[in-house]
């Protein structure tokens, strides 16, 4: 079972839905709209903070061309910016 959050929601809104699901089996996080925000740093305190491992990553609105599996190289190039992207 995967919590669904949005990229663009305030760090207490993504805790806040995470608490609520909480009596829910939770195996990983999904992070959505990727590509409408600028900054990744919250993402991973929240998942660092409700141990949590990423599962998958979305960019763009195609289905299921925009959806990304959320791997170390990914992960690494979306925190330290690499890319640019």
């Amino acid at each position: 079972n995967a919590l669904v959050l949005s990229a663009t929601s305030k760090d207490s809104d993504m805790s806040e839905v995470t608490r609520k699901f909480g009596c829910m089996p939770i195996d990983s996080i999904i992070f959505t709209k990727l590509d409408e925000s600028a900054s990744y740093g919250s993402l991973f305190n929240h998942a660092i903070r409700f141990k949590k491992p990423l599962s998958y990553l979305t960019v763009g609105q195609k289905v299921p061309e925009d959806i990304e599996v959320a791997s170390r190289e990914r992960l690494v190039d979306l925190l330290l910016n690499i890319s640019g992207t």
